[in-house]
């Protein structure tokens, strides 16, 4: 596998051609860390002269870990797969954990973008501390993220969670947030499998202060029991309606970029039971460019799922006989 370094607009751009397979793979771990070590705003992989992918490479890009790597440090970005290794790379899920655009232009006027998926941990023990350490980390990784508006009613769910924890487990904790498309979760996991007085809790039965405070503030909340053993107590928050930004300029209103003519095209479908494999053959394009273009979709109008898609175009009036509806 050959590799070429430049420098678009300030984002390295590795251009590989060839065959991706078990030989080629730790080269372009290799490559890929050596740029991280510097830093640059990201990384674009442009996979347009990539011949073939081995299935047991396409996790390639998704494994490499680094600490710049991540949003809003370095972002990877991944571009211009033809339809076979386009389809190899989603069918092991790898559009979970990087973006994937159709071309280099889509990548660097999107690669800066923050992503649809966001996620941050952090372990404590049972101690009196623990609430105060998880709200200021929650309020950190909202600021980090672009969500000030949120930072503070997270961590106040975060530091009711967490005293819930310390109080009624008595073992190591975890305190996890996560950003999934329209909403933040907070989450604390803990070592204890009891649950029937967080379900009576829920209930109202045997409500404390705490758990009071969380369903005041949430927008939803719950508990589940864990395979690898206890449970976990999480609540989510609303990301407030994207702001209007300029007409006719470089941001439509609510979407983080505008959508382009093979997009709206995508887009008009969507509504329908039509499986991306049929929209293809309406528009007479692979279902890959069909993902492809569903998948920038999601991250422009900052969504993950098709049914919120669809309601944020119609919000917006760009489906036919949408009407605009209440912020």
């Amino acid at each position: 596998m050959r590799i070429q370094q430049s420098s678009h607009q300030g984002s390295v751009v590795l251009t590989l051609a060839g065959r991706l397979d078990l030989a080629a793979a730790p080269q372009v771990q290799r490559d890929i860390l050596k740029q991280l070590a510097q830093q640059p705003p990201a990384i674009i992989c442009d996979l347009a002269q990539v011949e073939a992918i081995d299935s047991l490479c396409a996790g390639v890009f998704a494994s490499i870990r680094h600490p710049a790597l991540g949003w809003p440090g370095t972002a990877l970005v991944l571009c211009g797969a033809r339809p076979a290794v386009a389809d190899t790379l989603v069918q092991h899920g790898v559009m979970h954990h990087l973006a994937m655009y159709p071309s280099l232009d889509q990548a660097l006027a999107n690669a800066r973008a923050r992503p649809p998926r966001l996620g941050a941990r952090l372990t404590m023990g049972p101690v009196p501390t623990a609430a105060a350490a998880g709200r200021q980390f929650v309020a950190e990784v909202c600021g980090r993220w672009g969500l000030q508006v949120l930072a503070e009613p997270a961590a106040l769910l975060a530091s009711e969670l967490v005293t819930n924890a310390v109080v009624h487990a008595h073992t190591a904790l975890e305190l996890q947030v996560e950003l999934r498309g329209s909403r933040l979760e907070v989450a604390v996991h803990d070592q204890d499998p009891d649950l029937p007085g967080l379900l009576a809790a829920k209930d109202g039965t045997d409500r404390g202060l705490g758990l009071q405070i969380v369903d005041q503030v949430a927008t939803t909340w719950g508990v589940r029991q864990d395979e690898a053993g206890g449970k976990t107590v999480w609540c989510t928050l609303d990301l407030p309606p994207p702001q209007a930004g300029r007409v006719g300029g470089s941001r439509q209103a609510g979407i983080a970029a505008p959508l382009t003519e093979r997009e709206r095209a995508v887009l008009r479908p969507l509504p329908t039971r039509l499986s991306h494999g049929e929209i293809g053959r309406e528009l007479d394009v692979s279902v890959n460019t069909v993902r492809s273009q569903v998948q920038a979709i999601y991250r422009k109008f900052e969504v993950t799922r098709r049914a919120e898609a669809v309601a944020h175009a119609r919000h917006l009036r760009l489906l036919p006989g949408s009407r605009p509806t209440d912020p």
